[in-house]
């Protein structure tokens, strides 16, 4: 059997680790593995033992530092700690690389909906990547339900999870069966939203967002003392890969401890699993390849939908807070490919942005702000790639630079709010800046047969007989639908191969 480097934990590290496992290889993930504070551990514990102390919930917020705020868990940054170490410079920019555990599966929005079309441009089918959403399910759960989104997203498990769906999700869903052929009719389907946590265990506290308090929502992290059970997985934190040299059928990966000393692993096959930009930082600086390369990106907007129909005071609501509602928009005039919506209910973001935003004049209309919002539903939506703004990533002077022109989509983003017309008010919008959905990719994309950086169908790079990639980096597209669930999908099937 071979002996295989992964490097990093997060989602496609894991995914491909637990395949490779399973067939008997040896695996030693190297991750840099930033973990929580222990004021935070201790923090969360008082928390889990009295969820609704006004003091102990306040800690764990995260701070509000723009329109679309940067989201961290138990308002510990350990998530984006230390990322000044990769030297990666962004103008028009920004998406925030992650050096912890599990990665930025410590703070995903859970949504778990498998790319069942739209994938025409990729050299794989979805019924390449159908039996591996089926084994990511050994170790994520899935709540969901069959519904209408069953036509357009499969539920790929037998043992997924009823949802636990707050009375103002149960009131969206209702108002939207009611008009159900006319949504149809506007190209739209919906039902309750897929989710990756655990619903049989919640004991709601309204705190999703900041982080759950019993650590139900998956992340990757969690999957690290599983695998640590295997005999052969080996896991080597605090080290951040430089570059690599594959050499008379070997692979030497060179990488910095937190002290700055260099040090050095071997094997026979490399893994990269860092994240699309710490993947293609890697294989830049290893082939000192100096050229621009591009990058994808997900245009991400957000929008209030105000329905003054909604019934019962919802800020006094215990519930989740992760999304109630999915939608599929397929519409060509507004797009060739599908638009991905997500619908949350009340929570206190948009309230502390505000407040953030505008100070004296918040608090002088707090009362009315507050009512309007206790009405209030948030729409999450995100465009496929084809749609991306222009991005570059270069390598130059041992830097990595990411140049990056608008997202140029307002007009689309005002087609789609106007199909919620008879649903509720649309009055305002608010598009990222590019980076920001987090769904980043396209600089190795897998081809039938690569040229230049590309990799082929199992994430071998190009030129190169034992590296390979299994993030998002390897995407030739990157649909509207949420990434989590097909990066590891991908990955298993990548791990499976050998």
């Amino acid at each position: 059997m071979a002996r295989f480097i992964v490097v990093g934990s997060g989602p496609a590290g894991v995914s491909v680790s637990y395949a490779l496992l399973k067939q008997g290889h040896d695996v030693t993930m190297v991750d840099y593995g930033n973990y929580f504070s222990s004021k935070t551990l201790n923090n969360v514990a008082r928390l889990r033992d009295a969820r609704q102390d006004k003091q102990l919930r306040q800690l764990i917020k995260f701070p509000i530092d723009s329109n679309v705020p940067l989201k961290v868990m138990y308002n510990d940054d350990f998530v984006y700690r230390d990322n000044d170490r990769l030297n990666i410079m962004q103008e028009g920019f920004d998406y925030r690389t992650s050096l912890a555990m599990g990665g930025l599966s410590n703070i995903w929005g859970t949504c778990s909906v498998p790319y069942s079309t739209d994938i025409d441009d990729w050299p794989i089918s979805y019924f390449d990547l159908e039996p591996y959403y089926r084994k990511v399910h050994d170790f994520m759960p899935l709540n969901a339900e069959i519904d209408d989104l069953q036509s357009v997203y499969p539920i790929l498990t037998d043992n997924f999870l009823p949802p636990k769906t707050s009375s103002q999700g149960v009131q969206l869903l209702a108002k939207l069966e009611k008009r159900k052929e006319l949504l149809k009719s506007r190209g739209m389907i919906f039902g309750k939203a897929r989710t990756a946590y655990y619903a049989n265990k919640c004991n709601p506290c309204s705190l999703c967002l900041y982080g759950c308090p019993d650590d139900l929502i998956y992340s990757s992290r969690q999957d690290l003392p599983k695998l640590m059970e295997y005999d052969n997985f080996k896991y080597a934190g605090g080290y951040l890969v430089t570059d690599f040299l594959e050499a008379n059928g070997k692979i030497q990966l060179n990488c910095l401890d937190k002290n700055n000393v260099a040090h050095q692993f071997g094997g026979d096959k490399l893994i990269l699993a860092a994240g699309t930009l710490s993947t293609t930082s890697i294989v830049l600086k290893s082939l000192n390849y100096t050229d621009p390369v591009k990058l994808q990106d997900n245009p991400y907007f957000l929008f209030p939908l105000i329905d003054f129909s909604l019934k019962g005071d919802l800020r006094k609501e215990i519930t989740n807070t992760l999304p109630q509602v999915a939608i599929q928009l397929r519409d060509e005039k507004i797009s060739s490919k599908a638009v991905h919506l997500q619908i949350y209910g009340y929570n206190d973001v948009p309230l502390r942005l505000l407040e953030k935003k505008y100070g004296l004049l918040y608090k002088l209309a707090a009362p009315l702000i507050k009512s309007i919002f206790n009405k209030t539903h948030i729409v999450q939506g995100f465009f496929h790639s084809q749609h991306s703004a222009e991005i570059t990533m270069q390598y130059e002077n041992d830097k990595f630079n990411i140049r990056s022109s608008p997202h140029l989509v307002d007009a689309l983003v005002k087609q789609v709010m106007y199909k919620f017309k008879g649903i509720g008010y649309t009055p305002t919008y608010e598009l990222a800046i590019p980076g920001r959905s987090y769904h980043v990719g396209g600089s190795l994309p897998m081809q039938k047969s690569p040229e230049g950086l590309a990799t082929d169908i199992y994430g071998r790079l190009n030129g190169f007989q034992h590296v390979h990639a299994v993030d998002t980096s390897i995407f030739p597209s990157i649909l509207a639908q949420t990434v989590t669930y097909t990066i590891m999908a991908n990955a298993y099937r990548i791990g499976a191969s050998f």
